[in-house]
């Protein structure tokens, strides 16, 4: 059975990776303009008020961005800066398209739940019990299923208590 992620969930993953990766935030900023019609795309401006892609106000920011990504040229400074505080409003309609969907399964590990507590959960994971809190944990769980379980956690909840390295998500 697969990890059924709840939306706030999904919501909060995305809010975190837009905060602190680059690499998903150029991502999401790509997958965005793709949704603008061709003729958004060329202008720079929004023109339909359809949910999809950027909104009027962030379009030529956010258009000039996806073509210097397009071309190669990775964000920083002042236009990291604002591309990030621009692109958290998204988070939502972000969590609805695939591809990010498929980004975030990266942090998923197997293992069987051990005890509970009101704010944490003690997991067996490949012979090593870790504490989790329960805000970091994305998926269902079923606290009373002596089974093996999936769970989609933090990248950094992964890379801290289970002594993996931080690395990039690879899109």
């Amino acid at each position: 059975m697969g990890v059924i992620i709840t939306k706030k969930g999904k919501k909060a993953m995305i809010l975190h990776l837009l905060l602190n990766n680059n690499e998903f935030l150029e991502e999401a900023i790509r997958i965005l303009y793709g949704y603008q019609t061709w003729d958004e795309q060329r202008r720079g401006k929004t023109q339909l008020t359809n949910n999809l892609g950027f909104n009027k106000t962030d379009a030529p920011d956010l258009t000039y961005y996806a073509n210097l990504i397009a071309k190669g040229v990775h964000l920083q400074g002042q236009n990291l800066s604002n591309a990030r505080k621009r692109m958290i409003k998204y988070a939502a309609q972000l969590a609805g398209f695939e591809k990010i969907q498929a980004i975030l399964f990266q942090s998923q590990v197997r293992g069987t739940i051990i005890r509970e507590t009101p704010l944490a959960l003690l997991i067996k994971v490949k012979q090593q019990e870790i504490w989790v809190p329960k805000s970091k944990v994305y998926s269902r769980y079923f606290p009373g299923n002596p089974e093996e379980q999936e769970f989609l956690l933090d990248q950094w909840v992964i890379a801290q208590k289970l002594g993996g390295r931080m690395e990039r998500v690879s899109i």
